[in-house]
């Protein structure tokens, strides 16, 4: 398996683990309209339930005395979205999201994971070997439209040990209305997974900075296209955890409260020949520095690199490196559950108090751009059963070295850490394509809340508040689907019912 970075963030949130099919799904309501922005309903039968690998980790130890540490399942961090938590309302926490892509003339329609930890656009196709998925598969020859290639793709590895290989097509893809014709991406025809990792997940469309001249993105296409509105893609989870939202093209200001705040994405390196110190940027990941981290108003020491955070919704759990992980959640009052150098490295304490999640369990700050950002414990900690009948309270702060040992020239700016969904749903989360920026702001996280689409406020390519627009005016495009901004709604199955 690849261990240099691209490979690291090609998969970092690939779906695994057991079906769970609901029984009555539900039905998809008609499209919403604003001013023509419109907001899509879509509906999806996927699978997440990768909380059993995490529980026999937590069952398998004493919390009280730690002695025994069983084997850990390896690769359930990065692609392996799952449920991997529990609320106080309702008791679960999904963290994979889902959302419908149509492919083709006549349409064929699949579930996909819109990823901002990668850039690749791939589908299973009819006849694929060695698939564990049981999703749906693509059939070029059933597309008027599907231009068939016999050009290998390059091989896309994940760090959980599965492969993806197959060939490029070319043919009509549509989000919610927004197609872009002719976009070539992998049909693919081979897969090979660890046991067990049987998914509804039929394919994967990378959101993130593409590094590849043989690749197409989507959404790459649909800004050089002046398809949006404005270069900004948004992204939420509601306070069921198991339904959120991507807007294409501006942002839903009905989800988040007060000004977005910007910083900088942080390029890899310069261009020229490989990482230097000249030529232009080079952007590879959503990723930005981390200026400080706090627990109740007290300084973590982060050590002497710095901390390139990669924002992932693709990703379940934060990943820190080791060294910062263990000192975060030692100073949560955590303990480490799996054996000294293995990763990931996850923390845990049991329960107390009716197996609630404890309130007086600190605040964790973390700073981008010289914005400070605060998460609490209903957002980082996660429940699981433990040992003798107890509840286990899980960090979602785990250590892993996502380096995987590759050598990076001294001046790159390698990402160290990952925020994935455990972070994330606490925030509206912006990614200003045309800046390199990305925003947050503090979600309203109500169910139910009917969109209200608008253009993006942005930064300016600095650190800053909501100052300067990347909007563009949208009058005399023409754009295809007939609108200029959507928003795609992405489900989750939380035990085998569809929310």
């Amino acid at each position: 398996m690849k261990t240099t970075f691209l490979s690291l963030l090609a998969l970092s949130a690939f779906a695994t683990g057991t079906l769970s099919q609901s029984s009555s799904p539900p039905e998809e309501s008609s499209t919403v309209c604003q001013n023509g922005i419109c907001h899509v309903k879509t509906k999806n039968q996927i699978i997440v339930d990768h909380r059993a690998k995490i529980a026999r980790i937590v069952a398998s130890h004493s919390l009280t005395n730690v002695t025994r540490r069983g084997p850990y399942p390896k690769g359930f961090v990065k692609r392996a979205i799952a449920e991997v938590g529990i609320t106080a309302s309702q008791g679960k926490t999904l963290f994979s999201y889902h959302g419908e892509v149509q492919i083709g003339t006549p349409k064929q329609t699949f579930n996909v994971l819109f990823d901002s930890g990668s850039y690749q656009f791939w589908v299973q196709a009819a006849g694929i070997v060695g698939a564990s998925s049981k999703g749906r598969k693509f059939d070029c020859s059933k597309s008027s439209t599907c231009k068939a290639s016999t050009t290998a793709a390059p091989s896309i590895e994940y760090v959980d040990g599965t492969a993806v290989n197959g060939v490029f097509v070319q043919d009509d893809v549509t989000v919610a209305g927004l197609t872009v014709p002719g976009l070539k991406f992998e049909q693919a025809t081979q897969q090979n997974a660890p046991p067990n990792n049987v998914t509804d997940l039929d394919g994967v469309m990378g959101m993130s900075f593409v590094t590849s001249a043989v690749w197409q993105q989507f959404w790459d296409q649909l800004t050089k296209r002046n398809m949006v509105d404005s270069q900004v893609f948004g992204y939420f989870i509601d306070e069921t955890d198991s339904v959120g939202g991507i807007t294409l093209g501006g942002v839903d200001a009905n989800r988040f409260a007060g000004a977005i705040q910007w910083f900088p994405v942080v390029p890899i390196g310069k261009s020229g020949g490989g990482l230097v110190s000249s030529g232009s940027d080079v952007y590879a990941a959503w990723q930005a520095k981390m200026d400080g981290a706090s627990v109740s108003g007290k300084s973590l020491n982060l050590g002497s690199s710095d901390i390139n955070v990669v924002f992932d919704t693709g990703t379940s759990l934060a990943i820190l490196p080791p060294t910062l992980a263990s000192t975060l959640n030692t100073r949560l009052g955590l303990e480490m559950i799996t054996n000294p150098g293995e990763e990931p490295s996850l923390f845990a304490m049991i329960c107390p108090n009716g197996n609630q999640i404890p309130t007086n369990l600190p605040d964790i700050s973390m700073s981008f751009g010289g914005h400070t950002f605060t998460i609490t414990a209903q957002e980082y900690i996660f429940r699981l059963p433990a040992n003798n009948g107890l509840i286990a309270c899980v960090s979602g702060f785990a250590g892993q070295d996502i380096s995987g040992g590759a050598a990076a020239p001294s001046n790159a700016n390698l990402p160290n850490a990952i925020f994935g969904n455990v972070f994330l749903r606490r925030f509206y989360t912006a990614f200003d394509w045309k800046n390199k920026n990305i925003g947050l702001a503090y979600a309203d996280r109500s169910k139910g809340l009917q969109p209200n689409l608008t253009v993006a406020q942005t930064g300016s390519g600095k650190a800053t508040g909501s100052s300067g627009s990347s909007g563009n005016n949208a009058a005399g495009r023409s754009v295809s689907g007939g609108v200029g901004a959507v928003l795609v709604a992405v489900v989750a199955v939380v035990s085998g019912a569809v929310y």
